[in-house]
């Protein structure tokens, strides 16, 4: 994929790296299947899309932010993916416009707390996951990282979480209140969706997993930021 040496945070990551999140990828890696169908919520420019297009049969890469939703489009069409539908959207709890508040680090956009009149501030065209997927194949993997704006994507996507196999998304205990973070977890758990496997700092060399049972540690308050995985039994 194209990587841009001037843009600070994902591509600097992969540059120095060659690999992002490689406790996650690799266990992406190990769940999906060729007949999985993939919902990617924040599909950035490309990183997952890319590696989960060469082994599911199809994959939706829903992206807000305008120049990465180019950049997105570029790495799909240099690697011949034929499997990605891109769209330059944002999941909500409701369908309608939502506000991004847009940063100097390509992967740090978010959707929260969004004072809509500030400068660095743009309006999205928005959708329940829900609604998205009334006319298409529900997902059976989705991935989300929507920088603290989970729950909110969450509420607009009951119906669909209920018939996933796989959810993966990052909880941001600096962000998020507990209570923010005990709805989502609640939620996850009604859904009919069990952890299957928690990790922390995952960067090479430093990635920290824990055991299924920590997820009561979360929802007792941990305020740390964790990747989470969910499956269904």
């Amino acid at each position: 994929m194209k990587l841009d040496p001037a843009e600070q945070g994902l591509d600097r990551d992969l540059l120095l790296d060659g690999i992002r999140e490689p406790v996650a990828t690799g266990h992406i890696l190990s769940i999906l299947g060729e007949e999985d169908v993939v919902l990617e919520v924040g599909a950035n420019i490309g990183y997952y899309a890319l590696i989960e297009s060469r082994i599911c049969k199809k994959i939706y890469a829903a992206e807000p932010h305008p120049r990465n939703f180019q950049r997105l489009q570029e790495n799909i069409s240099r690697n011949l993916r034929t499997n990605i539908e891109a769209h330059n959207i944002a999941f909500g709890q409701a369908d309608g416009p939502i506000f991004l508040a847009c940063s100097s680090l390509s992967n740090w956009h978010s959707c929260k707390n969004v004072d809509a009149s500030d400068t660095n501030t743009i309006e999205i065209a928005g959708f329940k996951i829900d609604s998205f997927f009334e006319e298409r194949e529900a997902p059976t993997f989705i991935k989300m990282d929507v920088e603290g704006y989970e729950l909110e994507v969450l509420r607009g996507a009951r119906k669909t979480l209920a018939r996933a196999n796989h959810l993966f998304l990052e909880i941001h205990g600096d962000i998020l209140s507990e209570n923010e973070i005990r709805e989502c977890l609640d939620m996850i758990a009604e859904s009919g969706l069990a952890p299957s496997l928690i990790v922390q700092y995952d960067r090479p060399g430093m990635s920290k997993i824990y055991p299924n049972e920590y997820l009561k540690n979360i929802y007792a308050g941990d305020r740390g930021t964790f990747e989470l995985f969910f499956e269904r039994p």
